[in-house]
């Protein structure tokens, strides 16, 4: 994802086709999903995925929901890697590592749009790295420490977990606003290309929504 993310969107969003082509989300404000999600609004289109704010009707929490496109979950290998990213990052539970709720199946009303993939997350409230370092420039030593701290904090969870996240870059770290004079949170995120030391990765069945 390289373009910077929508304001308080709280994701990275991936590179939209062109400026001047209006984006045409699967997804619109108030459309509600498996009888649960109810969309709040768009927040970013990518090269694999749309993202999206929600709300949790069962537990009354707003989440995060990443979509895969449904011109590419026709392609089984980036499905296998949608699923990938869900079953590794949960294997990972850390307060520097985006968490991942689950997965689901939408099926629209028959004969119209075909079932969308998604999967809930945590919605985060912040910018990423990359777009922090173009705006303010490089960090100060004093300033880098604690962010540095926190990403090799995040990466030794999930190598202790036998994941190898494989992507790791400034776009797949968010820093979060800590309050005053503390330095900000940083959540590591993307675990689309992540790997299972020693093992071939064991690909979930959907949890289809009932």
């Amino acid at each position: 994802m390289d373009s910077p993310p929508a304001p308080g969107s709280g994701h990275t969003p991936e590179s939209n086709p062109t400026r001047s082509a209006p984006i045409v989300a699967t997804f619109r404000a108030g459309d509600l999903l498996c009888d649960r999600f109810r969309v709040v609004r768009f927040i970013a289109r990518g090269g694999m995925g749309e993202l999206y704010e929600a709300e949790d009707l069962t537990l009354g929490e707003r989440v995060a929901l990443k979509t895969i496109r449904p011109e590419i979950a026709v392609h089984e290998r980036a499905n296998q890697r949608f699923r990938r990213e869900v079953q590794l990052a949960r294997k990972v539970t850390h307060p520097n590592i985006c968490r991942i709720f689950d997965l689901f199946e939408h099926r629209p009303p028959e004969g119209t749009a075909g079932a969308v993939s998604f999967v809930t997350m945590e919605l985060l409230q912040g910018e990423t790295l990359s777009q922090h370092l173009r705006e303010h420039g490089p960090l100060s030593v004093e300033d880098a420490r604690p962010i540095v701290q926190q990403m090799a904090a995040a990466l030794s969870a999930a190598h202790a977990a036998d994941v190898i996240h494989r992507d790791f870059k400034t776009n797949n770290v968010m820093l979060l606003d800590a309050g005053p004079s503390r330095a900000p949170r940083v959540v590591v995120t993307d675990f689309g290309l992540a790997h299972l030391i020693g093992d071939a990765p064991i690909i979930p069945r959907h949890l289809r929504c009932q």
